[in-house]
């Protein structure tokens, strides 16, 4: 694994939010002054956990394909203040059985006081969207584990991925309109609708790497508060049986 893009795409990121830490070759993702995630060039760790052997394909693709970064500092400068920071890291990646994934992951977390294990319904019992966060700071960026049970490791359009997940004042139009002049047609891959409400985040990928791919999250206006998110549709997760 060689995250020299996924590196230089978040340094870009960092002269604007300071929860994005650089120190040497590592940027860090800092929840209430601890390291909640940190990026090396060969290396993703989450709460110091080494978890980048989840992410390497099992298939290779012959595709490589990135924006192009000087589009994406374009685009982030242009944001403005309308650039609301950081809502999280996460990474997403298949998996036999998700049942020891999450415990993993809970064992990990259970050594940091600050820190709990919580869950959001995915809407399917084979998908699974765990977070890393500290419910007394809901202002502070989380990490999100998105485990996909599989009967076979397979590489996917999502699968495995690094997320970039940001928020903005835009409203859908507005950001449509941006997305346009920084990114090619094909950006954005999915997009969050609810019925009678809106459209509260859309994604789109920056980067395949070898069957690695890179995704950005953008929230728009419609997504409300992170202490609403955080406290009204997580629920704390602690070992799965």
């Amino acid at each position: 694994m060689n995250n020299g893009y996924l590196l230089e795409l978040l340094e870009l990121l960092s002269a604007h939010d300071d929860h994005i830490k650089i120190d040497s070759d590592r940027v860090s993702l800092i929840n209430n002054g601890i390291q909640l995630c940190s990026i090396e060039r060969t290396k993703i760790k989450v709460l110091g956990s080494d978890v980048s052997g989840k992410l390497i394909p099992f298939r290779k693709s012959d595709i490589s394909k990135q924006i192009d970064l000087i589009k994406f500092k374009e685009f982030i400068d242009k944001l403005g203040s309308r650039f609301l920071g950081i809502n999280h890291f996460g990474i997403n990646y298949c998996c036999l059985d998700v049942k020891p994934e999450v415990n993993e992951f809970a064992k990990l977390v259970a050594k940091y006081k600050d820190f709990d294990l919580y869950s959001e319904i995915s809407g399917s019992d084979k998908d699974k969207w765990i977070y890393v966060s500290n419910f007394g700071k809901p202002e502070e960026p989380i990490f999100e584990l998105v485990l996909n049970e599989r009967k076979k490791p397979i590489v996917s359009s999502w699968s495995p991925h690094f997320q970039i997940d940001i928020d903005t004042s835009l409203n859908y139009k507005e950001l449509l309109s941006l997305l346009k002049i920084f990114f090619p047609k094909d950006f954005l891959k999915w997009e969050m609708e609810v019925d009678g409400y809106g459209i509260p985040l859309v994604m789109g990928r920056l980067a395949t790497l070898n069957g690695f791919k890179i995704y950005l999250g953008i929230g728009t206006s419609l997504r409300g508060s992170r202490k609403w998110h955080r406290q009204e549709c997580l629920a704390k997760l602690k070992f799965l049986r």
